[in-house]
């Protein structure tokens, strides 16, 4: 389906494998789905890379065409007006407080070289980074994490999770932050919160 949509970029908020025999050849395929990306595609770090073998996903991560972006950035296009991605690692707090700083330092790490007037999209798992994407004036911020509630009913969750930022596009003055509800699952289903592939045109 991403192949359809003959995308400029692709990119990939974390949480990509939870069964490792999987790994290799989910990596061989979106290897070669990459090379035919002109801009090529991006990745980075959700939870579950920590929980199943962050060491081992690096290693498939570093064999592959598919670039880590772990709080830092790449020029995407060095046109009149530069086009950066920044990608930031997982925050590991369950304090909100203590989250968000930590949200914050990762940013600040990740934008660093990045020229002001330079048009930026920002890449996180956790939702908790449109806020800084919003404090920051980034126009586009893109995360995942949170499946958009898996079980649904009119687009409201029934699971017994809570989020800021739960599922879909949010907006602050001219910025926009999404979550994607992505391709997963916690259970073996979903309901009313179907699997996605977020498309943006920019």
């Amino acid at each position: 389906k991403a192949r359809k949509e003959k995308p400029d970029l692709l990119a990939v908020t974390g949480d990509f494998v939870d069964d490792l025999s999987l790994l290799g050849p989910a990596f061989d395929r979106l290897g070669g789905l990459s090379r035919e990306i002109p801009c090529g595609t991006y990745f980075c770090w959700g939870n579950h890379e920590y929980f199943r073998n962050i060491d081992q996903v690096r290693a498939a991560l570093d064999s592959s065409p598919v670039r880590l972006l772990e709080n830092s950035n790449a020029l995407i296009d060095a046109g009149e007006r530069p086009f950066y991605l920044m990608g930031v690692d997982y925050p590991w707090a369950k304090d909100p407080q203590e989250r968000q700083a930590i949200c914050r330092q990762f940013f600040n790490a990740a934008k660093q070289g990045i020229p002001d007037g330079a048009f930026t999209v920002l890449l996180a798992h956790h939702p908790d980074f449109i806020t800084e994407g919003f404090d920051a004036g980034i126009p586009l911020t893109l995360t995942g994490h949170t499946h958009g509630g898996q079980v649904a009913l009119f687009g409201k969750t029934l699971l017994p999770i809570s989020y800021r930022y739960m599922r879909g596009m949010y907006h602050s003055g001219g910025c926009r932050g999404y979550v994607s509800t992505g391709t997963g699952h916690w259970f073996p289903f979903r309901f009313g919160c179907p699997a996605e592939i977020g498309v943006f045109r920019l």
